[in-house]
């Protein structure tokens, strides 16, 4: 490895192994998507809330019917074509699931809740990716500052965290003292207003760039997924839109975005018919 991609790596908060992760990723041009016109159609009826895919692509978990993630196995990495409709792995929490998160390696997975308390709770797994092995690290962090808690995001070194809410129209990021330890975040005191650097409102989604310059948002009240970009790295206070778009026919009410690893497909999910696309990037 470069000396050069070890200083990026450094900067960027990308350990070593998240860069064999993202060693391809280049950046994606969202603006010229296609769309697959074949999607998955989760079995899991009108309660999906969010979807994950593993980070080599073979599986894909969907948080639904309020309580349950389930996984299913995508015979081709990050193709939504191949994945089965068929369940090979469940867990049943006590929560009732906005989103989920997992940990590059696959042995912790994050939930965050959104019922009556702003809440992301810490599980490790026994089995990497395996769900059903998940148990409560009894750690949490309520210090959102979101409310209504529609997604979040764990940078890849486990020490940054971005949370966004459906009524605040703001990404929040905080600092985790201790790698991958959500016990110990606390509020940086920063954000991005999305009503005023974009004017969008009403968020459900995000996704940032391995990189950190680059942060996805999608907004319930424009129906499209958003560009911005950071000055610095991971700050998302030097954050703003680039005026680039992603739109279609099949946004309203998506309830995730998740790129793959080389930065060449976009996917996202959509509650209002319980489906997953994949877009070419």
């Amino acid at each position: 490895m470069s000396l050069a991609r070890l200083i990026q790596m450094g900067a960027s908060g990308v350990s070593e192994e998240e860069d064999d992760i993202y060693a391809d990723w280049t950046h994606p041009d969202i603006a010229n998507g296609v769309i697959n016109t074949t999607y998955f159609a989760s079995p899991h009826g009108t309660l999906t809330s969010d979807f994950r895919w593993s980070y080599d692509g073979t599986k894909l978990f969907i948080a639904a019917d309020n309580t349950d993630v389930h996984r299913h196995t995508a015979s081709t990495a990050y193709d939504i074509t191949s994945v089965s409709s068929t369940v090979d792995n469940e867990k049943t929490f006590t929560e009732t699931i906005a989103s989920i998160f997992f940990k590059s390696d696959g042995t912790k997975v994050y939930t965050a809740e959104n019922t009556t308390t702003d809440i992301i709770r810490q599980y490790s797994l026994s089995t990497a990716w395996d769900i059903s092995t998940a148990t409560s690290d009894s750690k949490s962090y309520s210090s959102l500052q979101s409310t209504a808690t529609r997604d979040f995001f764990i940078r890849y070194d486990g020490l940054k965290l971005y949370t966004m809410g459906n009524t605040t129209d703001k990404v929040f990021q905080h600092t985790l003292s201790t790698a991958w330890d959500i016990s110990t975040a606390s509020y940086d005191s920063v954000q991005l207003d999305l009503a005023t650097e974009g004017s969008q409102t009403s968020p459900s989604a995000l996704w940032f760039a391995p990189t950190g310059e680059y942060v996805w948002v999608h907004g319930s009240g424009t129906d499209d997924i958003r560009q911005y970009s950071m000055t610095t790295a991971w700050d998302i206070s030097t954050a703003s839109y680039d005026s680039i778009d992603y739109d279609n026919a099949n946004l309203p009410g998506p309830v995730s975005l998740q790129f793959n690893n080389d930065g060449s497909k976009l996917y996202f999910g959509r509650s209002l018919n319980d489906r997953i696309w994949e877009v070419a990037v």
